[in-house]
């Protein structure tokens, strides 16, 4: 008599009669499932070979069975406080140099780049056809901007993540920070972090001053600041910081002080008996600093409503609110203190628009400001806005009682101020306030009692939004838009904004009751459209992107822009394309005419462009390059790119070099003893256009020996080919899949592209070969969300997810759906890709059965043999009524094996199996046996919370099945199953016989114990199926928020805390789960590679982080 095998609960091994199990087997099949009463969907038993499902989703319906999606209103915030005026006399007598931080200095031909994806790079330029790397050091968190003092930089990061662990548990606390760090560059080559200190909240561009030994930085959090995980991230409160740090002892800088501005304000109230709402909400903060102040302008806005009686408008107000803080720091030592503390109307818009001054005759300290109000309300279905800008006065001589002395508003009707800057020495600020024809200002504050406008320019076309004072503040030089059709200052606007340019202006302001323009030129881009600037935005920063320079023999300027070109290949396609560019121009105020109009001056020269190759350009930086003869150089500085310029010869600029930067690491792969780097475009938009270059089209793939840093390792070979989409690892093979255009003749618009698949043998990987192309539909094309080096692709388990590919031995397999519009039907086919002969691959296709009952859940691979993989489907076999009169849906699930012919033949197909539900593993139990791994939702009837009525909810149901013959029919039986109730899974691995869950709390749970939804965390659950059941060893909340499980690697799992790094946790002991190490990395990286005891992962323009996975815990226990 033949015999088949079930491990018990014991874990020992039964021997059964074949008829006997066949008997229960045969029951089963009349009997069907049972109801547990009350309206419960259907059980499962062991023993148990065939199943049916019953489920709420109609057919066609492939969704998940979520009922209910988490949320809940806002918290209301709270009143804060804020901090009181402290007594003392007006800020004075300190002369220090105020020096804003940067993210570059160049000195000695050397570039020190604070770079957002590569930290702090050094290079020497000394020859400026061949830049070098002279060293780089990684930081972890996102770069800002940086002081360099002698050998010592003071950098400045925001986010710099880190983890602690609570002791004895996997339960994790996130602390994010911003950061100070000093770093010793005495010796070039070698940069060393000295030291960090954490900064509360977080930080940007231009919140940050030095002032000889001191460095003051605003730091300030925003209303749902990301503080923590995200289901407590709306626990604190909007805030602003002022820190002083003496770094007079470079290698040791020392927190002085920490003042906090303002902590809460915000409120958000609702009256349901009245119907008045009101709310109030922080918007941002603007810093400015003289050697004596630091100026902190917190800028609010304000909205109220009453509803109306039934079938009326009701009355609304919106305000801005402006408060600012005048902080003391004319104490060398550091120390601060907030001296005087005020609001008004309006909103400040960047550091350009405010100053103090002291004058030390009659002891009066001011403060000057430009705020730009905007108001609106409405009553009675009628509403009217308010747009006005003021220049203000403000008595701060005795800060406890600060008094407006003067106000002057300013601008014509709807036009809001834009570019600004204060001359102290003539005490006269310039401001332009914009429509699309603009007038320029020029505002006396010699009494403050009384400012008044001396004169102004009207007229203007566009805007303008940086000025520099030029030739002894006798001229200002302003840079904007233009929208004239001729770019002369003063044009008719044209009739689109596409012909917008970015326009550099020069203005005579020598006598300021008549000042005037002198000459207006727009950067010259051949062939552009939509030509813009970060400067026209970012107002508050852009005087630093622009580059400005005087020798004996010129004075340049360079301007940053960005523009669309329209390419047009001969395929007959044709697209807008992204581009950047620095426009070059020389002024010259010696050949000024003031007999003559702006159109008749030769004061400006243009001298076009000079094209950068990627990313825009953040600085454009021009010098003198110290060498055998001094010539004058530019450097432009992207996030991705660095190029040279020499410019000696302004009529002939020459390209010196193109230096890449950040390259964007899309995945590594690894044969044998070497790793194969992708280096791709950072997005496959337009990459499957002929002749496209958007981002980058060409994938280079660069192949180096294992050991050290994998970015500095020389390259041994590589490859490149363009329009690549995806790429997989099949064996000692790369496939690299890509989309081509079609001829634009032919086709219609919905199959105009086809999909290739390329094949390179890597079996010697210094030497890799291409072997062969094949031609596929276009809808075949891998996507999976992780790789983890042997472990496969997809990572995990994503329940309700379905993987579209699987690699076995001697190919690829896909499930491809095809959707005929005239016939509104989905069609299926299995798609094979047979690289067993690489110099020939063959694609072989197998239509697969497509009754309209039938659905396609994706492919499985077979974990007991590699050639193997299944095939998930469902058939819909009707309705069911249960006794609450609740319809539901039948379904009988199947999984179909599948196995790759080994004379290249193509698949093999064997007998579908039944299954409780989709498969989501198939390995080899402990017992020997084929062990299948489901999940399916077992439905019970459940109280809506606040309501009268029932409904179904679906719990998470798993289920451990083996493999066995019945009636010379493979079948799979029931081994064990188990409920998750109040549980919702994310995602699932497999560690040997140890099955690793993420889950967290559902809908029910979270109302039923009156929780927030943001209230709960993730939920660590690991089963044991050593003796053939579900046997649960841990289940433990982390303290962790939506992360996803990436694979599991000689017994270490890696989890992914998206956009913020990979968490390595140690599986390896029995009955333990241990935190080993936290690596922070920045973007989102994706993709693992293991050699040795490394872990590598690629992360876009961040590049590849390497982690030692040996050692003890590196993560702090509290």
């Amino acid at each position: 008599m033949t015999a088949f095998y079930i491990p018990n609960a014991r874990g020992r091994i039964m021997r059964l009669q074949k008829l006997f199990i066949g008997l229960i087997a045969l029951a089963w099949l009349f009997v069907g499932a049972c109801d547990d009463g009350g309206g419960v969907t259907q059980t499962v038993v062991p023993g148990q070979t065939d199943f049916v499902s019953e489920e709420t989703n109609q057919p066609g319906n492939n969704s998940r069975d979520n009922w209910a999606s988490p949320g809940g209103p806002e918290l209301d915030g709270q009143n804060g406080d804020t901090a009181a005026p402290a007594p003392g006399a007006p800020p004075q007598g300190r002369t220090g140099e105020v020096e804003e931080a940067d993210i570059y200095r160049v000195d000695h031909n050397r570039l020190f780049y604070l770079n957002t994806y590569r930290g702090f790079i050094i290079y020497d330029v000394n020859d400026p056809k061949n830049p070098k790397v002279v060293s780089r050091l990684p930081v972890y968190g996102y770069p800002i901007e940086m002081f360099v003092s002698g050998t010592t930089v003071y950098a400045l990061l925001r986010n710099a993540l880190y983890l602690t662990q609570t002791q004895g548990k996997l339960q994790f606390k996130r602390h994010n920070v911003s950061q100070l760090v000093a770093i010793d560059i005495s010796d070039l080559k070698n940069p060393k972090v000295l030291k960090t200190v954490d900064i509360v909240g977080q930080l940007r561009e231009g919140v940050s001053r030095k002032i000889e030994d001191t460095i003051y930085v605003v730091s300030y959090v925003p209303q749902h600041y990301y503080w923590g995980w995200g289901y407590n991230h709306n626990k604190e409160q909007e805030q602003a910081w002022v820190y002083s740090f003496n770094v007079k002892v470079p290698k040791s800088p020392k927190l002085v002080q920490k003042l906090k501005i303002f902590e809460g304000g915000s409120y958000r109230i609702q009256d349901p008996n009245t119907g008045v709402y009101l709310r109030r909400y922080f918007n941002s903060v603007a810093i400015s600093a003289t050697s004596n102040t630091l100026t902190v302008v917190e800028n609010w806005r304000k909205y109220g409503w009453v509803s109306g009686a039934k079938y009326q408008c009701g009355s609304s107000v919106s305000l801005q609110q402006a408060i600012v803080s005048l902080i003391d720091i004319s104490d060398p030592s550091g120390k601060i203190r907030l001296h005087a503390k005020f609001e008004t109307y309006g909103q400040l818009g960047d550091q350009f628009k405010q100053t103090y001054m002291f004058d030390k005759a009659t002891g009066k300290a001011t403060y000057y400001g430009i705020f730009a109000r905007r108001e609106w309300n409405s009553s009675n279905c009628s509403g009217t806005s308010f747009i006005e800008n003021n220049f203000e006065a403000w008595d701060v001589t005795d800060g406890a009682h600060p008094v407006k002395v003067g106000s002057l508003p300013f601008g014509k009707h709807n036009e809001t101020v834009r570019g600004s800057t204060f001359d102290r020495d003539r005490k006269i600020a310039y401001a332009i306030t914009a429509k699309q024809i603009d007038p320029l200002y020029a505002i006396s504050f010699a009494d403050p009692s009384q400012p008044k406008i001396l004169s102004q320019i009207d007229g203007l076309s566009g805007d303008m939004n940086v000025f520099r004072l030029i030739g002894g503040g006798n001229y200002l030089l302003g840079i904007g838009r233009d929208n004239s059709k001729v770019c002369d200052g003063f044009g008719a606007p044209g009739t689109s904004w596409r012909s917008s340019g970015v326009a550099v202006s020069i203005i005579d302001v020598r006598d300021v009751n008549k000042i005037r323009l002198v000459q207006r030129q727009c950067v010259a881009v051949k062939n552009a459209e939509w030509v813009g600037s970060a400067l026209n935005w970012n107002r508050d920063q852009a005087h630093k992107m622009i580059g400005m320079h005087t020798d004996s023999r010129a004075n340049v300027i360079t301007v940053p822009v960005y523009y669309y070109k329209k390419h047009d290949p001969q395929s007959g396609w044709w697209w807008y394309q992204r581009e950047t560019a620095v426009g070059l121009m020389t002024w010259d105020l010696a050949k000024y005419d003031d007999t003559k109009d702006p159109s008749h001056q030769s004061v400006l020269d243009n001298y076009g462009t000079l094209i950068h190759p990627k990313g825009e350009v953040k600085r454009s930086i021009v010098f003198t390059h110290k060498g055998a003869q001094d010539r004058r150089m530019v450097i432009n500085l992207s996030d991705t790119h660095l190029s040279v310029f020499d410019i000696e010869d302004l009529n002939n600029p020459i390209e010196e070099s193109v230096v890449e930067i950040a390259p964007y690491y899309q995945q590594v792969f690894r044969f044998g003893n070497y790793l194969v780097e992708h280096i791709g475009p950072r997005s496959y938009y337009w990459n499957y256009y002929p002749g496209s270059s958007n981002d980058g089209a060409k994938s280079e793939f660069r192949v180096k020996a294992v050991g050290g840093q994998l970015e500095d390792a020389k390259v041994l070979a590589s490859f490149t080919v363009g329009q690549v989409q995806r790429v997989i690892k099949a064996g000692n093979k790369l496939v690299l899949f890509r989309y081509v255009m079609k001829d634009p003749t032919k086709g219609s618009a919905y199959d105009n592209l086809e999909s290739q698949a390329l094949i390179f043998d890597l079996s010697v990987p210094t030497a890799p070969r291409a072997t062969g192309k094949v031609t596929l539909p276009q809808n075949v094309m891998p996507y999976y969300r992780y790789w983890c080096g042997d472990f496969g692709y997809w990572g995990g388990y994503w329940f309700g997810s379905s993987s579209n590919f699987t690699v076995v031995d001697g190919g690829v397999a896909f499930l491809s759906s095809t959707y005929d519009r005239t016939a509104s039907a989905t069609t299926y086919a299995l798609v094979f890709i047979d690289t067993t002969q690489a110099y020939a691959p063959k694609v072989h296709t197998y239509p697969l059965a497509t009754p309209a009952p039938w659905y396609y859940h994706g492919i499985v691979p077979d974990g007991t043999d590699k050639g193997a993989f299944y095939l998930n489907y469902r058939h819909y076999l009707g309705k069911t009524t249960k006794p609450d009169g609740r319809v539901l849906y039948r379904y009988k699930y199947f999984s179909q094996r599948w196995k790759a012919s080994k004379n290249g033949a193509g698949l093999v197909s064997e007998s579908p199996i039944n299954l409780p539900g989709r498969l989501i593993r198939a390995f080899k139990g402990s017992w020997g046996r084929t062990a299948f791994l489901t999940h399916d939702y077992f439905y019970v009837k459940h109280a809506v919370p606040g309501e009268t009525y029932d409904r179904y909810q679906s719990n998470f149901r798993i289920n451990l099945l083996t493999e066995n013959s019945l009636l010379g029919k493979n079948v799979a039986s029931l081994l064990d199953s188990r409920v998750f109730s109040s549980f919702y899974l994310e995602d699932l691995v497999i560690n040997g016989d140890k099955i690793v869950i993420n889950a967290h709390r559902d809908y029910y749970y979270q109302k039923e114990n009156n929780l927030d939804w943001k209230d709960l965390s993730d939920q660590l659950i690991v089963l044991d199926t050593s003796a053939g059941t579900l046997r649960q060893t841990y289940s433990e909340p982390t303290g962790t928020y939506r992360v996803n499980l990436m694979g599991v690697h000689k017994g270490k799992l890696f989890v992914n805390l998206p956009g913020d790094g990979i968490l390595v946790v140690d599986m390896s002991h029995p009955g333990q789960v241990i935190g080993q190490k936290f690596l922070r990395t920045l973007g989102w990286a994706t993709h693992l590679e293991f050699a040795n005891d490394t872990m590598y992962v690629a992360a876009g323009h961040f590049g590849i982080y390497q982690l030692d996975l040996k050692g003890p815990v590196a993560i702090p226990t509290i």
